[in-house]
């Protein structure tokens, strides 16, 4: 799946270009107190992929200048899903109502 036009355009202009899946672990393994990522692959090549991404980033590697256009991506998504944004709490108590498929929306942020 691709990223919204205007997202991708804010990862396009990064001065490393990278994979979204890239950038998703990269994110996830900055974070000190993450110490294991699991990965849904259903493909060998996805596997290869996400194995040799593992290999290289580490907590604590992402440059101040990655970590803002994350924040940059993150403004924009929230921008585009505004309209479909519900609390956490909402979703917490929809789900605890019982019947989450029946009191969920229909999108989620």
């Amino acid at each position: 799946m691709n990223p919204p036009r205007h997202v991708q355009e804010l990862w396009d202009s990064a001065k490393v270009q990278r994979k979204c899946v890239d950038w998703a672990f990269r994110w996830l393994w900055n974070q000190p107190e993450v110490s294991v990522v699991l990965s849904g692959m259903s493909s060998m090549e996805q596997a290869i992929e996400d194995v040799a991404l593992a290999g290289s980033p580490r907590a604590g590697e992402l440059v101040p200048g990655e970590i803002s256009l994350y924040d940059k991506v993150r403004t924009e998504y929230a921008r585009l899903c505004c309209t479909f944004r519900i609390t956490t709490s909402e979703r917490f108590a929809a789900n605890s109502a019982g019947s989450a498929t029946a009191n969920a929306p229909k999108a989620f942020p």
